[in-house]
């Protein structure tokens, strides 16, 4: 009798143990979905960033190009400004003094 309720607990330690151990697989399968989505979100957002940086380049790339059309119209009219209205501008000789 002795022998088997020692054989009895052991099994029941088995089934604690089996028990425990399946516990224990279905947290490494749920931890390796998410490692599985946390590495696809990590892609996605390593995309996303290059496409940012990408785009951010080309704004700037726009950006000096319309600042150099600014500069150059502004040059144009200003030109054309005096070409129309002379006399709105001051003249000054090397003596730094004005004169029309």
């Amino acid at each position: 009798m002795n022998r088997y309720m020692t054989l009895l607990k052991k099994i029941e330690k088995i089934d604690k143990l089996e028990l425990q151990n399946r516990g224990l697989l279905l947290q490494i399968i749920n931890l390796q979905k998410e490692h599985q989505l946390l590495l696809a979100n990590y892609n996605s957002m390593s995309e996303n960033l290059t496409l940012l940086s990408a785009t951010i380049t080309e704004n700037a790339i726009v950006q000096n190009f319309i600042a150099d059309q600014v500069a150059t119209n502004h040059e144009i009219v200003t030109e054309i400004d005096k070409l129309l209205h002379p006399s709105s501008y001051l003249k000054y000789d090397l003596t730094n003094e004005p004169y029309n």
